[in-house]
């Protein structure tokens, strides 16, 4: 139900009923991944991050390293997040969100040469507009770095 009120913009009740069923069942995966992304979206990264990173530790895996990854990197704590995206990459190397998080972690750490190759990457998987203008603009700056 979270997720059916969160693709209709109706984030306060989404966010709600996720924290109802997390009161009821305090490890249900589904409605802890659904409070993260509510929680992500509304750029409460640390609240994220907060409940992401138990559940990684308990059941790591590509699903959680993507959602913490981001989360982190959102957050901008780029050396956390660096490993985190690049195990989720070799399962989910096809979203376009990931590989744009993971090309701005690579070049915050100063991996000018990975950060590269993921914006390539990425400006050849965006379609034109605010995704393909971060992928270019990532290109022609670390371009001036190399």
């Amino acid at each position: 139900l979270a997720l059916v009120l969160v693709r209709a913009g109706r984030g306060a009740e989404a966010e709600e009923t996720a924290r109802r069923a997390l009161e009821l069942e305090p490890q249900h995966m589904d409605a802890s991944l659904t409070l993260a992304e509510i929680l992500h979206n509304q750029k409460r990264y640390a609240e994220a991050i907060d409940l992401l990173a138990p559940l990684a530790e308990a059941a790591s895996g590509p699903e959680l390293d993507a959602r913490l990854g981001m989360a982190l990197e959102a957050a901008g704590d780029h050396t956390k997040a660096q490993p985190l995206l690049r195990r989720a990459l070799t399962v989910y190397s096809s979203e376009l969100d990931l590989v744009l998080a993971a090309a701005r972690c690579e070049e915050a750490v100063g991996d000018i040469s990975s950060a590269m190759a993921l914006y390539e990457r990425a400006a050849k998987m965006a379609p034109p507009g605010r995704n393909r203008d971060e992928a270019l603009a990532g290109v022609d700056r670390l371009a001036l770095k190399r």
